[in-house]
């Protein structure tokens, strides 16, 4: 019950109107009422978006008003809206109308991060808004990021933001943990160009588990033309000649910088300059003025998240670089170092100006961008829905693990921003002519496997290359870098991107790209990976993420002689990738010994199967049981590594329970190819190790006879995907999805 007075505690009565026009009763099965405060308050979208996976009533007062615009409709006249898991509840006030629409907002569609901040905005202080930049909506609103597509300008926070909801809720985590390295620490996303950088500020600012009043966006290049500059740019009269200088008049910019954008409004495009001080000052007192403007300007108890997006062209680096980079770090520093102040830094290369995280002082802390969904971006666009059925099979699941894998690549490489200009109707060249394939497609046929076999084949990434550039890091670049690791600093690499565990690496396809001249297994790798994407195949078999694994781990044999698999160690130093068999059908009882015998040590064996790379047609063979990948060392230790993709604990003990069977069936045996020893090792990335514990009856592993077989599961089994973790959610099978 909602009145507009205070409200009295919830009860769960029979839907019907009351005598007045101020007050409705309803009822919600297995609802919970979400207590208002006298005077009601709105609540944010925070408490809105974790409260949406749960039946909640949620009630807006109808003196909060004016009411957000929601996508599909117009601007709510002052009322009550009620949100829930099941229905959105709309009430009019004047001669009020009750409606009951599906767990959409009024119309079509799903609440945008633009609604969801313009609520946010809206239930803001008035302490909280007493700079001019936050007068009003569409005054703050001009100040938010965009970006020109074609003869377009796109409104970031307007467009869909397609991503992981747990990579998203990681990287909020990220940002509201203080690191363990240093309390000022800049965080920074890189990427290449049209990877999302600068769309994922806004949803992370808006994510349940950040806790930021304020978001502020300052950029330095692009921006339809809104963006900041030293005065002077460049020397003479920009940044000193001197370091210390250029330090102190960086702390300065930044505090002018930031009474410019809160005092004076964007009205037009147009480069805006910051006249640089002759007498910059000490840079704690740059730090002590951001702090008493922010407390002027956005309240006391502000928690300001601080976007600096094109970070590299705050001033002129190339007459003096070294002083270039240190007024960047004196105006970056004196941000980070402000009280309840977090600083985002986006760009496609690192803020190198700030040291990386060794440092003691003022530091960078890399952080990965959320992974794109295709399940997700299929929501507004149907086009792109993957075809399942009511209780898909095993081989189902390994298809669409596929199709996703070739389908994400191949909209990343497009460019996601082809995918708003379809969804906002604009003219497109690009996307529409697959999509229609992609929709045909999947609707062709009434055998699921069919049609995603179908849609796999129009999901064919054409324009990738293999080994077209030498690059002397390249297999260091799969494996991941720390930042300020030696061998980064030295070798110049464009386009880096961010992995999980917080390494660098390239994108998948600039590692696609490199050959390394001190590792030929690695373009051996690089080939196969790129026919997973390549080849019209079904890849009923050989799964993009056991393709993965085959690549990474024949190049960490390669570069660190030894193989790590949970707490098993293997000398190995692989030259080359082949397919093979151990067993001569689908049954696990047909060794065929004399392929073991003469196994080398030196190269990494994938199965032999239908699907594979390297496999054509025309060998119609079965699949290949209990091991997808497996290789001799010299000290006659045979191992077989099982990989796969699921998220269920059962389907993994399923998988230990069979692979600990048949190194127990080969060790008996083992005299007759030469074997010493037979391991057994299950990677399964998509299991936690809390669950991998339960699947391992709490053991670290299952002991044999003269071998051991073993779970590798979680961020473990993750960290062996080296540089391709940036694409192993795409690999996820058996997911429950909408």
């Amino acid at each position: 019950l909602l009145a507009a007075s205070p409200p009295a505690p919830f009860s769960p009565l029979p839907a019907q109107p009351s005598s007045s026009s101020s007050s409705f009763r309803f009822s919600l099965p297995s609802s919970r009422a979400v207590p208002l405060t006298a005077p009601p308050a709105m609540l944010s979208p925070a408490a809105l978006r974790s409260m949406s996976s749960m039946p909640t009533v949620m009630a807006l007062c109808p003196r909060i008003g004016p009411f957000p615009t929601m996508r599909g409709g117009g601007a709510f006249a002052p009322g009550t809206l009620f949100f829930g898991a099941q229905a959105l509840h709309v009430m009019v006030t004047s001669r009020f109308s009750f409606g009951a629409i599906s767990t959409r907002w009024f119309g079509t569609g799903r609440p945008t991060n633009g609604d969801l901040l313009k609520m946010h905005f809206e239930s803001m202080t008035e302490e909280q808004k007493k700079a001019p930049l936050f007068r009003d909506w569409l005054t703050y609103a001009a100040s938010l990021p965009t970006r020109k597509v074609k003869d377009s300008t796109m409104v970031l926070h307007e467009q869909p933001f397609w991503a992981k909801p747990e990579s998203l809720g990681r990287l909020a985590l990220e940002l509201k943990e203080p690191t363990t390295i240093a309390r000022d620490a800049i965080h920074y996303l890189c990427a290449p160009p049209g990877s999302g950088k600068s769309a994922t500020v806004v949803p992370v600012f808006l994510h349940p588990d950040a806790d930021f009043t304020h978001l502020l966006y300052i950029a330095f290049r692009n921006n339809d033309g809104k963006f900041f500059q030293a005065d002077p740019f460049d020397p003479p009269g920009g940044p000193a000649a001197n370091s210390i200088l250029a330090e102190e008049q960086g702390g300065a910019f930044a505090v002018d910088l930031l009474r410019s954008l809160l005092t004076e409004p964007w009205t037009t495009s147009g480069r805006r300059k910051i006249p640089l001080r002759e007498v910059p000052g000490n840079p704690d007192k740059a730090k002590e003025e951001v702090e008493a403007l922010l407390e002027e300007h956005c309240g006391k108890d502000c928690k300001v998240l601080l976007h600096v997006d094109e970070h590299r062209d705050m001033c002129d680096r190339e007459e003096h670089p070294r002083c270039g980079a240190r007024f960047s770090y004196g105006a970056m520093s004196a941000w980070q170092q402000a009280k309840n102040v977090t600083v985002i830094a986006t760009y496609t290369d690192r803020p190198l100006a700030v040291p990386s995280e060794q440092s003691s002082t003022v530091c960078r802390v890399p952080l990965a961008l959320p992974t794109f969904d295709p399940d997700a971006a299929a929501k507004d666009l149907p086009e792109l829905k993957v075809p399942s059925s009511t209780d898909p099979s095993h081989d189902e699941q390994r298809l669409q693990a596929t199709l996703r894998f070739r389908l994400a690549m191949k909209l990343r490489i497009v460019g996601l921003m082809y995918l708003h200009r379809h969804l906002r109707r604009e003219e497109d060249l690009v996307l529409a002519p697959f999509l229609k394939e992609f929709k045909e497609a999947a609707n062709s046929d009434e055998n699921v496997k069919k049609r995603l076999e179908s849609c796999i084949k129009i999901c064919a990434v054409d324009d990738v290359e293999t080994g077209d550039q030498q690059k002397d890091i390249a297999s260091s670049l799969l494996l991941g870098l720390k930042d300020g690791s030696e061998e980064l600093e030295q070798s110049r690499v464009s386009g880096l991107v961010v992995l999980p565990n917080r390494k660098l690496s390239a994108s998948l396809v600039d590692l696609l790209g490199y050959r390394d001249p001190k590792h030929a297994v690695y373009l051996r790798g690089a080939n196969r990976m790129a026919k997973v994407l390549k080849a019209p195949r079904s890849a009923l078999d050989g799964t993009p993420l056991e393709e993965a694994y085959a690549w990474v781990l024949a190049v960490r044999s390669a570069v660190c002689e030894t193989l790590d698999l949970g707490r098993s160690s293997f000398e190995a130093k692989f030259a080359s990738i082949k397919l093979g068999r151990i067993y001569s059908t689908k049954d696990d009882k047909a060794v065929d010994w004399k392929f073991v015998q003469n196994m080398r040590d030196d190269t990494l064996y994938v199965a032999k199967e239908h699907g594979r790379p390297g496999v054509t047609g025309s060998e119609a063979l079965d699949t290949h049981p209990r091991t997808d990948i497996f290789f001799l060392t010299a000290m006659g230790q045979l191992v077989l590594i099982d990989v796969t993709g699921s998220c269920r604990p059962n389907a993994v003990r399923s998988k230990l329970e069979k692979l600990t069977s048949a190194v127990m069936m080969l060790q008996k045996d083992m005299e007759r190819g030469g074997v010493r020893e037979v391991h057994g090792v299950v990677l399964a990335p998509f299991v936690s190790k809390e669950k991998g514990r339960v699947c391992n009856d709490g053991k670290e592993g299952l002991v044999c006879d003269d071998g051991r077989v073993e779970l590798v599961c979680g961020e473990d089994a993750k960290y062996l995907l080296g540089g391709l973790a940036q694409v192993g959610e795409w690999f996820r099978e058996d997911e429950k999805r909408d």
